[in-house]
């Protein structure tokens, strides 16, 4: 039997970022991602986010396309994976 790799995937559709991962695997505290979330947004680094359904293992964020640049949104991506990656 295979074990499954543990990783967080992260897919773009237009403006929004999705961040998955296996809840049984990684059980980030909805509060943590909340914090990081609305830190994010008053730093001006995110549009808005959701961190609703972190139990099920997905985290969004939102971009302005206008405002935030690819590189900025790759480093808040990668920001939010290291998040995860820290509550095994």
């Amino acid at each position: 039997m295979k074990k499954k790799k543990k990783r967080v995937l992260v897919k773009r559709y237009g403006e929004k970022s999705t961040l998955y991962f296996r809840n049984w695997v990684y059980k980030p505290p909805r509060k943590t991602c909340a914090d990081a979330l609305n830190a994010a947004i008053l730093a001006n680094r995110c549009s808005y986010g959701d961190v609703s359904q972190v139990v099920h293992g997905e985290i969004s964020l939102n971009f302005n396309p206008l405002r935030h640049k690819r590189r900025e949104r790759r480093r808040l991506e990668n920001e939010f994976k290291e998040l995860i990656k820290q509550y095994p």
